[in-house]
């Protein structure tokens, strides 16, 4: 019975994780005419002056630059 259950979140968990890496792919989309300038760019008010350009894009650069910091401080921390 717990297994079952286990398995079932675990397919809840990956079903979600699935759609945060469409989002994320969309992002890598939509910044990649400035990459170099969002990824190296530290004042977040700068990048969203230099992205208020394209429709949804401050959304989908914040998710983006947030997962890139999550992941390097899941691999310092882990």
């Amino acid at each position: 019975m717990a297994f079952g259950y286990e398995k079932f979140i675990a397919k809840i968990l990956l079903q979600k994780n699935r759609k945060d890496w469409q989002k994320i792919r969309k992002a890598k989309n939509k910044i990649r005419y400035n990459k170099k300038t969002a990824l190296s760019c530290s004042s977040s008010g700068k990048l969203q002056q230099r992205l208020t350009m394209k429709r949804h894009s401050k959304h989908f650069v914040r998710l983006y630059l947030n997962f890139r910091f999550l992941k390097l401080k899941v691999e310092v921390f882990f």
